[in-house]
């Protein structure tokens, strides 16, 4: 069996590529302050409700299939008036929305 031996220098160039790699697989992401809204559409809307979210880059954090289907979504603080209004000019239509609660929301950028 062979063994290895790296000097200073191949030990610094193996590192440095394998960090290269790496950083290159990452995903970039970007943290901000933002909101949970839940908002409650029929069935015939979900699908509407679902491009418009990946488009918009708004992640649904949970769904739940009830009488009507209720979504949790994850937006950018101070943005649910503007989302709302979004919604209607593309009209999907709304039942019920509501804000739960504020956090930090991760959004991925490609």
């Amino acid at each position: 069996m062979e063994e290895f031996c790296f000097g200073t220098g191949g030990l610094v160039r193996a590192y440095s590529d394998s960090l290269k790699k790496a950083i290159e697989k990452a995903e970039k992401v970007e943290k901000c302050l933002g909101e949970q809204i839940e908002i409650k559409v029929d069935y015939s809307e979900f699908e509407k409700i679902k491009y418009f979210c990946e488009k918009k880059n708004i992640n649904i954090s949970e769904v739940k299939y009830l009488e009507d289907i209720v979504c949790i979504l994850e937006i950018l603080e101070g943005q649910m008036d503007k989302i709302l209004e979004e919604l209607q000019l593309k009209s999907i239509k709304i039942k019920e929305c509501k804000k739960l609660s504020k956090k930090f929301i991760i959004r991925k950028y490609e």
